[in-house]
């Protein structure tokens, strides 16, 4: 009886959450110098049987870094800090310029094109994802004017 509960209990750990959670596509757009933030972009996938939540972010790059998401209301552009992001199960939410995004507070150090961020998403269960993102120009989009 003990064996057959063995082998339950490694199939149940062999598919946490962590083989189910991919990131892809990660970048971060190439700000102007002395600009006290950057954006993120990234894809999460979502390959589980249940919804994940994100519901922070951190480099050790930046002082501080948010969820944001960008819209369109009244013909404005608007961005609104996320508590939270659900991405459902067998599915993805695309962070793009013009939606959902990481705002990245006041760099340590000016970061260029070619450079590399590292981040670590945070999910709502305690669990983190380490992620690193290369700088870019992107000059598509909507832009970030803070």
């Amino acid at each position: 009886m003990k064996y057959w509960l063995g082998i339950v209990l490694a199939g149940f750990m062999a598919s946490s959450w962590a083989a189910q959670v991919e990131v892809v596509d990660a970048w971060v757009r190439e700000a102007p110098p002395n600009a006290p933030m950057m954006a993120g972009y990234l894809t999460l996938r979502n390959a589980g049987r249940e919804a994940i939540v994100l519901v922070g972010a951190k480099s050790p790059q930046f002082k501080k870094v948010e969820i944001h998401r960008s819209r369109i209301e009244n013909g404005m552009a608007r961005m609104e800090k996320q508590e939270k992001v659900e991405v459902p199960a067998g599915g993805e939410i695309r962070f793009d310029p013009g939606g959902y995004h990481l705002m990245l507070m006041h760099p340590l150090k000016r970061l260029r094109a070619g450079d590399r961020v590292r981040l670590e998403l945070i999910l709502d269960g305690g669990e983190r994802l380490e992620v690193v993102a290369p700088v870019r120009r992107d000059h598509g989009g909507m832009g970030h004017h803070h």
